[in-house]
């Protein structure tokens, strides 16, 4: 190998190093979630329970789903982003003024984030695979949701389902 070839290996590892590095950066960033608007004027509310039991879930019975409403009660807009769950069998996507958000899960992260305006409901869809683990996978569970919110009071709010898988 000559010194021209050596020093093109060189360049050519050294651009591909710097390239990945960049890469791995902006993929870092870009998976945390956004900067959320602190208020004291905001004000989160789960309209009902944080809590709901699906009670016995047919493990071949296809997904079950629930469905948690969201207030601000406060005065000025409230910010929500970060939503996930504890586990990849469940799924959970907020509905703004009918406008959806993606879908999240125990690993989903993203930039997305929502805003509910003043006496405003939104809601939390919940979708939990009683079969994502496989078909022995029966007998209790507990989930959780989590999702962060800009007001200052509750920053984060925790929502907690809970079943009992079973072979019918």
């Amino acid at each position: 190998m000559n010194g021209m070839t050596g020093r093109r290996t060189i360049i050519i590892i050294t651009a591909l190093s710097v390239a990945v590095l960049v890469l791995g950066f902006v993929a870092v960033v870009k998976a945390q979630p956004p900067q959320l608007e602190k208020s004291a004027s905001a004000s989160v509310e789960v309209v009902g329970s944080k809590e709901y039991d699906w009670g016995d879930v047919d493990i071949n019975g296809g997904s079950v789903e629930r469905v948690f409403q969201i207030r601000n009660n406060g005065e000025s807009n409230l910010e929500v982003s970060n939503l996930k769950t504890s586990c990849m069998c469940t799924q959970a996507k907020f509905v703004i003024n009918g406008n959806s958000s993606p879908a999240f899960d125990m690993h989903g992260s993203s930039g997305w984030k929502g805003t509910i305006k003043p006496k405003e409901v939104a809601e939390v869809w919940v979708v939990f695979d009683p079969l994502f683990h496989g078909p022995e996978a029966i007998g209790p569970i507990t989930r959780f949701v989590s999702f962060d919110t800009g007001d200052v009071k509750n920053p984060t709010v925790e929502l907690k389902l809970t079943g009992n898988v079973v072979k019918e």
